[in-house]
């Protein structure tokens, strides 16, 4: 099988959330106010802020198109009892 017939959004969402939280955790530091000082160039750029920073964007990512994937899959059943 191909990896993208394996691939699963929610598991890869969890996944980084883990990594997040234990970075948050680490550096006693919300993700969200990681990325608003790193973007402001508060942080430096260390190889682990910058590495930080892809998988909270990725995460942010993930989260908005699983949420637009969701939209659609409930849209399409009201919208065809509508019809």
């Amino acid at each position: 099988q191909s990896a993208e017939e394996n691939y699963d959004p929610i598991e890869e969402l969890l996944q980084l959330e883990r990594q997040l939280a234990q970075l948050e955790q680490t550096h006693n530091l919300t993700s969200a106010e990681f990325y608003r000082c790193y973007q402001a160039g508060q942080m430096g750029d260390t190889v682990a802020f910058v590495a930080w920073a892809g998988r909270y964007r990725l995460y942010l990512r993930l989260k908005e198109t699983i949420s637009n994937s969701l939209k659609l899959v409930l849209a399409g059943p009201l919208a065809t009892v509508a019809a």
